[in-house]
């Protein structure tokens, strides 16, 4: 097996980095949705340090719109009349 090693003056720099980043939505009431204001951040590899996506930071309005859709799913059967995975 051969192993590569990247020199640290190889590797993109953040800006660059930023650019090929995924980004993470919130999944609330069945679609994926931005954080309220739009605010973001970056979530890093244990192992490198390196950045690697971006993420949708929750705001409480967010959570509370979780919370109403998780209750009205639950409420109305469609959650918790599935059956349990075997």
């Amino acid at each position: 097996m051969k192993v590569f090693k990247i020199r640290v003056s190889d590797r993109f720099n953040l800006n660059q980095r930023r650019n090929f980043m995924d980004s993470y939505k919130l999944f609330i009431d069945g679609q994926f949705v931005d954080a309220t204001g739009n605010k973001t951040f970056e979530t890093f590899d244990p192992g490198t340090g390196l950045a690697f996506a971006n993420v949708a930071k929750a705001s409480a309005p967010d959570a509370e719109a979780a919370i109403h859709a998780a209750r009205k799913a639950f409420d109305s059967g469609v959650w918790s009349g599935l059956s349990p995975a075997v």
